[in-house]
């Protein structure tokens, strides 16, 4: 009993090791994590805070809190999860996007600095674009772990026009 306690006590730094030598080899190389959205919209929305409607689109039924739209590095510097330029105008989602997603008229930068979220109502009647997104695809699942899907490969897809190797596509 006493050698299994200790085996498992043994195996636990070890695992702890490779999880954040992988996760830092992920980083370092801007490998994607698992099913990463690239999608375009009709309008220049990059800055605006995204929600999710009901497929009645009358409901908000998902959306950020002031407080889920930024992370502070270890420089201390505030860093806002707004989505990466890609190629030919895609974007590189960083919050969670949906096919039911629509953008209100408030900035990342304003809404992180708000002491509450918006209500429903006022979520509602800030929607720019009830129907923004053109196109929306995920990474496969075969492709979720591989090292070489960086966003200079994605750019690498996009310019080539081979995105169906890593992706499919939602919309």
């Amino acid at each position: 009993m006493e050698s299994s306690k200790m085996k498992r006590i043994a195996i636990f730094p070890i695992i702890i090791f490779f999880t954040i030598s992988f996760f830092t080899y992920c980083i370092k190389h801007e490998v994607l994590s698992p099913g990463r959205k690239i999608y375009k919209t009709r309008g220049d929305y990059n800055n605006l805070i995204f929600i999710r409607l009901s497929k009645d689109k009358k409901m908000v039924v998902q959306y950020p809190g002031p407080s889920g739209v930024y992370y502070i590095n270890k420089d201390g510097d505030t860093i806002l999860f707004t989505p990466t330029i890609l190629h030919q105008d895609f974007l590189l989602d960083n919050k969670g996007i949906s096919v039911n997603s629509v953008f209100i008229d408030i900035t990342y930068e304003e809404f992180s600095k708000r002491e509450s979220s918006l209500s429903q109502e006022e979520m509602l009647n800030m929607i720019v674009d009830d129907d923004p997104i053109i196109e929306l695809y995920k990474t496969r699942k075969s492709a979720e772990l591989l090292p070489e899907l960086t966003v200079d490969k994605i750019n690498e897809l996009i310019d080539n026009d081979e995105l169906d190797k890593y992706f499919e596509q939602l919309k």
